[in-house]
């Protein structure tokens, strides 16, 4: 019997660079025993966060990190290949741009919901008519869908849009909006046609999941089940994958390093849009003042950061999306706001602002990086004069964002799917994430632009617009990209690693369990 609840104290001592990370496939897994299909895998996420809400409906699903859950019940209509950032099929087989304004896809034949009703064309209707309504949490990404037509032939789904957004519906609908849920689902009993069907929620500490025999694409679903099991960080997440205590967490960094040298470990990682940065109250003085907002920028070293946290893995960042994104990605813009105390003080004196001055930082409760991280910005801006009280928040959507106490704070923005929800929910009016509400208004043209592209790269032109404006302004304060990272046990395998974004786990249907497993 393995032991519970094993803590580990480490000192980080090596750099992260000392990793060696390595995957074994599903189809190379004799060296760790046959594939165990009744095999239950134990995966440790953080359940008494803010950043998972613990809604299990999309329509209520408050957090990004809640597709963790709702992306293995639901599935989604289309799935982003992390590997490449392209849309495949899913739920759904087709797609087409019928024109700007109008977009349609195709069910699979013969798909069935997790309580044994039909998922056709007139159930996914009724399932996008509740997650594009006023009060669902998802209307700022499919309010812009005025209507659906559910086809006669129970396949096909066109959806009107109020606005010229077809281009990016295939990826949009690769996240929490294409998650479709059956008639009889609710937030503690969520139904799908995903490839695990709903056990059981004990809140805040362990959820359940099975494989769903019915699945489309069930024989290649390798678990027997999914226990998501409550972990306070993830250094001790990790901790409790060498222990033996879990089967499987998300990495983070130098977290990941008791990972490195342990012989019954593995480190998988993966680029992405996820990025650590500063999110500003920009309504808020001295912040609405873009002087002030450019010394800030300044006088932040981004790569002391970057290396406190993750060592060498991760890129610097200098704007909202990282080298790898070609159609989003500002090559004139990598070099704005280097580190310069020099250029922080010149930029702060044009300010008009009089030092020294105090600023309110909020942070994430009980989070070691995130307490390294605002140590290290209260540091360097007092270098320039800048004296930052700190703060933890147990949930910062609700004290900074919705009640708008503090001035800033450390956030990590975890990417979507469609790369521009990242401008239209930081940058656009009346937006949660929008703290300050009052940017530049070219910003939501631009991205009208965006989204009325049929192709990434007739969106370019609309994407150099929107960042320019964003990083002229020095609405946030980017700070770098970090790999994204799982640590496994060795005898949790699989042949095609697809790793989401920050807390939102990985595609857990093409994940296995060998007969090592004790």
């Amino acid at each position: 019997m393995r032991k519970r609840s094993v803590a580990i104290v480490f000192t980080a001592v090596v750099a992260l660079a000392a990793i060696t990370v390595s995957g074994v496939g599903a189809a190379g897994a004799a060296s760790n025993g046959k594939i165990n299909p009744q095999a239950r895998l134990e995966f440790g996420m953080n359940q008494g966060g803010g950043g998972f809400s613990q809604r299990l409906q999309p329509d209520k699903m408050t957090a990004i990190c809640d597709s963790i859950v709702g992306s293995q019940v639901f599935g989604t209509l289309i799935r982003r290949d992390t590997k490449t950032n392209k849309p495949v099929p899913n739920l759904a087989e087709s797609w087409k741009i019928v024109d700007p304004n109008t977009f349609e896809f195709k069910l699979r034949q013969g798909l069935t919901f997790q309580d044994g009703t039909k998922l056709d064309a007139a159930a996914a209707k009724a399932a996008l008519d509740v997650s594009r309504a006023p009060t669902s949490k998802l209307n700022p990404t499919l309010g812009s869908i005025s209507a659906i037509d559910a086809g006669t032939d129970g396949v096909t789904v066109t959806l009107h849009l109020s606005t010229p957004t077809a281009g990016v519906m295939p990826l949009t609908l690769a996240g929490r909006e294409g998650m479709i849920s059956a008639a009889a689902s609710t937030d503690t009993n969520p139904i799908g046609a995903g490839p695990f069907k709903f056990d059981s929620q004990t809140v805040g500490q362990k959820i359940s999941l099975s494989k769903f025999p019915g699945y489309w694409d069930a024989k290649n679903v390798k678990l027997g089940g999914i226990d998501y099991l409550n972990t306070d960080t993830a250094q001790n997440g990790v901790n409790s994958v060498i222990a033996g205590d879990l089967d499987m967490i998300e990495g983070a960094g130098l977290a990941n390093l008791p990972a490195a040298n342990d012989p019954n470990t593995k480190i998988e990682t993966a680029s992405g849009a996820d990025y650590w940065k500063l999110n500003i109250n920009t309504a808020k003085p001295p912040f609405d003042n873009v002087d002030f907002r450019k010394a800030i920028n300044y006088a932040i070293d981004k790569k002391v950061i970057a290396q406190a946290l993750y060592g060498k893995d991760y890129e610097l960042a200098t704007q909202s999306y990282p080298t790898t994104f070609v159609d989003q990605y500002q090559k004139d813009l990598a070099g704005m706001y280097p580190y310069s105390v020099k250029k922080a003080k010149a930029a702060l004196a044009k300010s008009g602002v009089a030092t020294p001055v105090t600023v309110q930082m909020q942070i994430p409760a009980n989070n070691p990086n995130f307490s390294r991280f605002s140590e290290i910005v209260q540091a360097q801006l007092k270098e320039i004069g800048i004296n930052v009280e700190i703060t933890p928040s147990p949930n910062l959507l609700n004290t900074f964002f919705q009640n708008k106490q503090g001035d800033f704070i450390t956030t990590l923005w975890p990417a979507r799917p469609d790369p521009s929800i990242t401008i239209g929910r930081n940058f656009t009016p009346n937006q949660v994430t929008n703290a300050g509400n009052n940017l530049d208004p070219t910003i939501a043209t631009d991205l009208a632009e965006i989204q009325a592209a049929t192709t990434p790269a007739a969106a370019r032109a609309g994407y150099k617009k929107a960042i320019d404006t964003i990083v002229n302004n020095a609405y946030e304060v980017p700070v770098f990209f970090p790999k994204l990272s799982n640590v496994h046990r060795n005898y949790v395998v699989s042949d095609d690693w697809q790793i989401y974004g920050s807390c939102q786990g990985v595609d857990f249907s093409k994940v296995a369990i060998t007969t090592a497993k004790k």
